[in-house]
């Protein structure tokens, strides 16, 4: 909701303009009137960013008017930031309600990528990095298991913590003013580790996994 420099789009800006290989315009005020102006000077095959939208205290709380404004600088909302789709802001939320929303490729190639893990017949193993205990147990929760709860061999398995706020292990949240930008909307169970079996010993395997990379 405050700006801060360290987070600024400004060298996204200059790198995108590397790669296309043409200038990239930065509206710094995001919905004022900078940015207003930028998108009307607008001549097809331009491109315009705005300025990293947590800095507009509107993007965070998911502020209907905030929304409003971002979506009348644009015609159509493609959504390519999967990382911050399960994020109720303004940008993901909000925004999609008043234009026509798409899938972005890379939402497009998560979510065929979930839903194969998802779809896969057993015995399966589930590992991932980040994230905390509640998204850890969300994301248990669809990966269904058409047959055992766990396979006999490679007990690397997805434990479902017992509290929302419980985790087998527990990483900071992270925070700070990054993201934002122009984003663009796509718009079971668990079980526990069966042990080694009887009469073997029991060899501590890699760290309990999470679910998600949060």
């Amino acid at each position: 909701g405050r700006r801060d420099p360290r987070y600024s789009l400004r060298p996204v800006v200059h790198r995108v303009s590397a790669l296309l290989g043409q200038p990239v315009g930065l509206a710094e005020d995001i919905v004022g009137y900078q940015a207003i102006e930028a998108v009307a000077r607008m001549n097809p095959g331009d491109v315009l960013m705005l300025e990293n939208l947590r800095f507009h205290p509107g993007e965070e709380t998911n502020d209907p008017a905030f929304a409003g404004q971002l979506a009348r600088l644009g015609d159509l909302f493609v959504e390519e930031a999967f990382g911050s789709v399960h994020r109720a802001h303004a940008s993901t939320v909000g925004v999609p309600r008043h234009l026509p929303a798409f899938a972005g490729f890379l939402v497009d190639r998560e979510v065929r990528e979930l839903s194969r893990i998802r779809d896969q017949r057993p015995p399966r193993t589930s590992r991932s990095r980040g994230g905390e205990g509640a998204r850890q147990a969300a994301a248990a929760r669809e990966l269904p298991r058409a047959g055992p709860d766990a396979p006999d061999r490679g007990r690397a398995l997805l434990p479902v913590p017992r509290g929302p706020e419980r985790s087998a292990r527990r990483h900071p949240r992270r925070g700070g003013a990054r993201g934002g930008g122009h984003r663009v909307l796509f718009g079971g169970r668990a079980a526990r580790h069966p042990g080694p079996p009887a009469g073997r010993p029991g060899r501590r395997g890699p760290g309990p996994a999470d679910g998600v990379d949060g």
